[in-house]
Parts: structure tokens; C-alpha cells; sequence
């Protein structure tokens, strides 16, 4: 329980410096947010008019705790650029920005475990070494590179997938079919990484005493692997997961570029480019909340899987 409010603690006070850092960055920016809007030649007093109607107006440390106070009731403010609340703006970027990052994790995923399974109940061939090498590849590939060369692939030579753009869940069929080339372009090369690490894993829980009276019980080298290999392989590696979800969901800015995505990523270019300042600090607390939010729950499903996990967070 301890434990638990230390975290909790641990939390709260990340989120709040996290906050005061965005506040600080973007108040001390160069650039008139409002002197931008109206043009370099606007008149002095309508720009104050509109510093005012902004809310840019007053002491920088009461505009903090005002904008605080209105996202802890849910009020994100309303966009400059959009002139719509920014609430709206993040559930319809969310709705795209959430099933790419969940859609490549769950690739990465599955690429990890697959390849590190084969990679170690064949470590004795040649295509264990093919699985280390390609997964070595896919580490050093950037994901913006792999992303245009699965487009001219994939989209412009053989037509098989659309190069860019979101039509929308009204259809949901082209909604994942456009998803799919962001997915693999986000997902390979994170689940390159992951292989290793696994594999890593995989290969000093097979020399365990366990492993081998479960050999001597009569179960197979790869049921032995499946069964009590890889769910000890994992727990290590639980924190790292968490690392790479949150790094799915608050970095996919380039991908989502790429592919013309209208998601989180694009949105906080978008408003950083137009010095919609008030969207920048409402999406960048939304994304250090999300990757606060799941080390805090890979931390305590690691504590619980794990007793040596509890021990040293006390």
C-alpha cells in the first residue's frame, strides 16, 4: 500500500512539473500569438484587444494556475487557429492517433514473440542467425524511410494499399485499410527491437533449473519455451513494453506526416506551426499524461507479477 501512494505521489508530481515546463517553454517562445494572427501591420490596440480575448493578458504565473484549474474540470480552452474547443479536436485526433499506436504495438508484439521463439528453439541453424540479422536491420531502418518505401511499394508500383489520407470510421473497412501501411511502418521497427531484448530474455531463462526439470517432465523444447520460457522471459521486460507503447502513442508525429494522418501528431505540428499556442499545451499535457499513465500501470502489473519488482520501488 506504501508503495502504491509513492507512486501515486510520484505521479502527480511528474504530471505537475511536466506542466510547469510545457507552461514556461511555450510562455517564454518567441513570436506575438496575437500580433501573428492579425499581421505585422495591425493596429497596437487591436492587438491587445485580442492578447485580452485570449487570455494572454495578466501575470504569467496566475495565467498558469487559470489554465491548471480549467483542465482539471475538463476545459481545454478553444483552439486560435480551429475556433473550436480542444476537447474535440482530441477525441476526433485520438480516434486515429490511439488505433495506430495499439495497432503497432500489438505488430511489434507479435514480431518479437514469434521471431524470438524461432530464433531460440532453432539457435543451432542458420535461420536463428537470418532472425538476429533482420532484426539488427529493422532496428537501424528509420520508420519515416520504411514509411515512404512501403508507399512506393506497396501503393504506387502494386496499388494494393492507399498511399495516404483518413477517410473516416463511417467506413470502417478503408479506415483500417489505411491504417495498415502507418501500422507496419510504426510497428516493424520497434518489434526489431523488442526481439532482441526477448531473445536476450529467452535465452537466460532457458538455462534456469525450472526449465529443465520441465524438459525432464517429458514437455518438448518449444512447449517448455511457450509455457514456462516466455512468461518468465517477459516480466524483465514489462517496463520496457510500457516505454514502447507510450513512445507508439505520443511518437508517431513523423509516421502520421508521412501518411497524411489526421492525428495527434499532426495536430501538435499543425498548431506549433501557427502558433495556436493554447492546442500545443493542451495535446503535449494530454501525451505526457498517456506515457505517465502507463509506466504508472507497467510498473504495478510488474510489482504484481513480480514480487523483486515491489521490492525495489520500496
Amino acid at each position: 500500500m506504501m508503495s502504491l501512494r509513492r507512486r501515486l505521489v510520484s505521479v502527480a508530481l511528474t504530471v505537475f512539473a511536466a506542466s510547469v515546463v510545457i507552461f514556461v517553454a511555450l510562455e517564454i517562445a518567441p513570436g506575438d500569438v496575437a500580433r501573428f494572427m492579425m499581421g505585422v501591420e495591425a493596429d497596437p490596440a487591436a492587438v491587445e484587444a485580442l492578447r485580452q480575448e485570449l487570455g494572454l493578458g495578466g501575470h504569467p504565473v496566475a495565467r498558469y494556475f487559470k489554465w491548471i484549474g480549467a483542465l482539471l474540470l475538463g476545459d481545454f480552452g478553444t483552439s486560435y487557429t480551429y475556433r473550436v474547443p480542444v476537447a474535440q479536436l482530441l477525441v476526433e485526433r485520438m480516434s486515429v492517433s490511439l488505433p495506430l499506436a495499439v495497432g503497432a504495438f500489438l505488430l511489434s508484439l507479435s514480431v518479437a514473440v514469434l521471431g524470438a521463439l524461432a530464433s531460440v528453439h532453432l539457435k543451432e541453424r542458420a535461420v536463428s542467425k537470418l532472425i538476429s540479422g533482420a532484426a539488427t536491420l529493422g532496428i537501424a531502418i528509420p520508420n519515416f524511410w520504411l514509411a515512404m518505401m512501403l508507399v512506393l511499394l506497396l501503393s504506387v508500383t502494386l496499388s494494393l494499399f492507399p498511399a495516404g489520407g483518413f477517410p473516416g470510421w463511417h467506413s470502417p473497412g478503408a479506415a483500417l485499410g489505411a491504417l495498415v501501411l502507418p501500422v507496419v511502418a510504426l510497428g516493424l521497427p520497434q518489434g526489431a527491437i523488442m526481439l532482441r531484448l526477448l531473445r536476450a530474455s529467452l535465452l537466460d531463462v532457458e538455462s534456469q533449473d525450472f526449465m529443465r526439470t520441465a524438459r525432464a517432465k517429458g514437455l518438448s523444447r518449444w512447449q517448455t519455451l511457450v509455457r514456462h520460457g516466455l512468461p518468465n522471459a517477459f516480466v524483465p521486460l514489462l517496463p520496457i513494453l510500457g516505454l514502447q507503447l507510450a513512445f507508439l502513442v505520443a511518437g508517431a508525429v513523423i509516421v502520421e506526416t508521412v501518411f497524411y494522418l489526421p492525428g495527434l501528431g499532426r495536430l501538435v505540428l499543425q498548431a506549433v506551426t501557427q502558433r495556436d499556442l493554447i492546442t500545443v499545451k493542451a495535446v503535449v499535457m494530454v501525451l505526457v499524461l498517456c506515457v505517465v499513465l502507463i509506466s504508472f500501470a507497467v510498473d504495478i502489473l510488474a510489482a504484481w507479477l513480480d514480487p523483486r519488482f515491489q521490492a525495489k520501488a520500496q
